[in-house]
């Protein structure tokens, strides 16, 4: 996978995407945070829309594993606010699915505020997709006063 990822910067030969997906196939998918922590370019794969820590954090949550869904949650928005990624729709995400964790703990401030925040980056942005889910869920958290 390492040569494949470092065929993106070399050869003129190989489209990043196609090293991307080369090495996003060789990667260990029984250790991911050792894949990821190795391979971090695995992060910014855009074919799922989805980042890895979103989609492992949703997959947590899912199974009631709301620690491993929390941490999944903080180390993607952690990634995604990094001055040199800034993914604001990854961080938005993120955020809602730290909501979703405070909910179901039933810490509903910290679920609004995490929706606030994440409702402020897609209405920046125009991602009015995001930003509806955000709104029913704070619609939904309202009537849970």
């Amino acid at each position: 996978m390492n040569s494949a990822i470092a065929s993106t910067t070399t050869s003129p030969s190989l489209p990043r995407s196609r090293a991307i997906r080369k090495a996003a196939r060789t990667a260990d998918v029984t250790q991911p945070d050792a894949s990821l922590a190795r391979y971090p370019t695995l992060r910014s794969l855009r074919h799922c829309q989805a980042g890895p820590d979103w989609l492992r954090g949703k997959i947590a949550l899912r199974f009631g594993d709301l620690d491993a869904a929390e941490q999944h949650f903080r180390t993607g928005l952690e990634w995604a606010s990094s001055p040199d990624v800034r993914f604001i729709v990854d961080q938005g995400r993120c955020l809602q699915g730290l909501a979703d964790v405070a909910a179901a703990l039933g810490d509903i401030e910290t679920a609004r505020t995490h929706l606030d925040a994440a409702g402020a980056l897609f209405a920046q942005h125009g991602a009015r997709l995001y930003r509806n889910q955000v709104r029913a869920k704070q619609a939904e958290l309202g009537k849970a006063r």
